[in-house]
Formats: structure tokens, C-alpha cells, sequence
């Protein structure tokens, strides 16, 4: 069977991420981030743990930032509450991302937006850090992560980074 493979269209596209700008430092540099990610100008779907008044009007200051009632408590309920919100919006995909990756906003999202080709059966397109990148983080989340990527590479049978997080999602998952 001939598949026909499309190169991604951002008008098909949603985001979901989380935010809980704890301190004043914190909030600094998720703005700085977000900031960036607004420049995409797609609908982006924002769970807030609990963040100050300032930073939730910094959010909503971006018309197509969505930001959501709070739905329970714990970053697993953000995400889910992010991802049924983006899952909602009329778009084919979402993509998910943590909200501080303010390199990947402004170096790589619109490559790789633009270059991934989907299709119909397109499922999970996931982004990962280089080995330099990851070499950057501490020893203990370096052997975690690596650990959590070798046990998906044995069931997927592709070495892959899965534990990055930015990851772009066929609805109809």
C-alpha cells in the first residue's frame, strides 16, 4: 500500500503543556521560555499548578494560550487536563511539551515542524536531545533516563531518546 506522507502543517496543530511558577526565578525563566513557544502563534493548551496572579496574566496576555480551570491536583492531572484540552481543538495533532525547553522553542520546534512528514497513520513523533545536551544534566537523571531508554528500546526495538518529553501526538491516540 502507497502512503502518502505530508509534510506537517502547523494550522493542524495544538499544544498542550503545564506550568507552576513557583518563585520569582522560576517564573522568570518559564516566561522567558513561553514567550518564545507564543511565536508559533498556535493554539496552546495551559494547565497552571498554581502559580502567582502576575504569571497567570503574563498567560493570559497571549490570545492563543488557553488557559485551563485547575483539574485536581499533582502534574499528572495538569498533563492529562492540558492534553484533553489540546485534544478537543479541531487540529489533527498535539504536541506536547514541558513549558521551560526555551532552546528547542527557538531552535528546533519549527524545524522539526517542518519537516516531519505525517500521514493517516502517523502515531507518536517524538524530539531528543543530543549527547552533548544530555551530558549536560546531572549523573543521577543521566543514569535514570538512560535506564527508562533502554527499557522502551527493548519493547519498541528502536534506541531512541523517549525520556526528552517534547513529543508530537496523532489525536486519534
Amino acid at each position: 500500500m502507497l502512503h502518502v506522507f505530508l509534510k506537517m502543517n502547523k494550522n493542524d496543530l495544538s499544544i498542550a503543556t503545564i506550568t507552576w511558577a513557583r518563585d520569582e526565578k522560576e517564573a522568570a525563566l518559564l516566561k522567558d521560555a513561553l514567550a518564545s513557544l507564543a511565536l508559533l502563534k498556535v493554539p496552546v493548551f495551559i494547565s497552571d499548578g498554581g502559580s502567582s496572579e502576575s504569571f497567570i496574566q503574563f498567560l493570559n496576555s497571549f490570545p492563543h494560550f488557553h488557559l485551563l480551570p485547575a483539574a485536581g491536583n499533582g502534574v499528572w492531572a495538569q498533563v492529562k487536563n492540558s492534553l484533553q484540552a489540546a485534544y478537543q481543538h479541531s487540529s489533527s495533532f498535539v504536541f506536547y511539551t514541558e513549558p521551560d525547553k526555551k532552546d528547542f522553542f527557538e531552535n528546533h520546534l519549527q524545524p522539526m515542524l517542518q519537516n516531519v512528514e505525517v500521514d493517516g497513520k502517523s502515531g507518536i513523533i517524538t524530539a531528543s536531545r543530543s549527547a552533548a545536551g544530555f551530558d549536560t544534566f546531572p549523573l543521577f537523571q543521566q543514569m535514570t533516563e538512560t535506564a527508562i531508554n533502554n527499557c522502551i528500546a527493548e519493547v519498541m526495538e528502536v534506541n531512541v531518546d523517549y525520556t526528552y518529553g517534547p513529543f508530537l501526538l496523532h489525536k486519534a491516540l
